[in-house]
């Protein structure tokens, strides 16, 4: 009995660990096909040089700069202010403050 119990809680671990360590290698990659609700949303920049960055908050770098109206497309919005946006044309995706668009 104990051989089977040692052998189950060695599963166990195992299965816990490597959910672990892929969940957040899962969460840096956003899936078109997970975001759906939020697609076809269309945006503006509000100014000049508004910055597409590569991760939400104003402390992650920067993409690009953006021009005053350059539409772009919406593909998640967090519901907490921030956007994952794509610039038609140019094949760039990042994040931008909704604050900051019309």
């Amino acid at each position: 009995m104990k051989r089977n119990c040692k052998w189950m809680i060695g599963v166990m671990c195992a299965f816990a660990l490597t959910v672990f360590l892929a969940l957040p290698a899962m969460a840096m990659y956003v899936e078109p096909a997970m975001i759906g609700a939020n697609t076809g949303k269309v945006v503006h920049a509000g100014f000049t040089d508004l910055p597409l960055r590569d991760g939400q908050g104003t402390t992650s770098g920067e993409v690009m700069k953006l021009a005053h109206g350059q539409a772009l497309n919406v593909w998640w919005n967090d519901g907490e202010g921030w956007a994952y946006v794509e610039v038609p044309g140019t094949g760039k995706f990042g994040w931008v403050c909704l604050a900051n668009t019309y």
